[in-house]
């Protein structure tokens, strides 16, 4: 399965102590969606939580994100760290683009229940920017996710 990544899991040392032998196709972006971030609950805990990093869709935004090619087992450890069977994140299909011009189609975990605008946790934001600056993201995007 092709699995677009995006926000933390873009800092690929965090996402190899889950996956080690995860394999990475190329930098790719996210056509008329921008990032956001939100609370939210999941589907058996109506708890709200703060934080969550979201695809939303924007009609002229993208977002930078990369491109990953995973195994059955890693899918489902990515399910896992994604919290799917809690029904904090869900799998939708997405259509992303790799700096060579050729549209993939990929999976991204997304909330399965957003609610309203919430500040990006600290750690979120320095696994961005980390993932961000080691994969040579736009300078625009690393400055926006600095000023999350």
């Amino acid at each position: 399965m092709k699995c677009f990544v995006y926000c933390e899991w873009i800092d690929d040392h965090r996402l190899r102590q889950s996956m080690p032998e995860v394999r990475l196709l190329d930098r790719v972006v996210l056509p008329d969606h921008r990032l956001a971030f939100t609370s939210f609950v999941e589907d058996a805990d109506a708890t709200i939580r703060p934080g969550g990093c979201n695809l939303v869709y924007a009609q002229g935004n993208s977002v930078p994100g990369l491109l990953y090619e995973l195994d059955a087992v890693q899918e489902r450890v990515a399910e896992t760290l994604s919290r799917v069977a809690e029904g904090r994140y869900t799998p939708r299909s997405y259509e992303v683009v790799d700096r060579a011009g050729i549209t993939h189609q990929a999976v991204a975990y997304v909330l399965k229940h957003p609610l309203d605008a919430s500040p990006a946790p600290d750690d979120y934001r320095l696994h961005m920017l980390a993932g961000a600056r080691r994969h040579e993201f736009p300078e625009d995007y690393i400055r926006a996710i600095e000023a999350l």
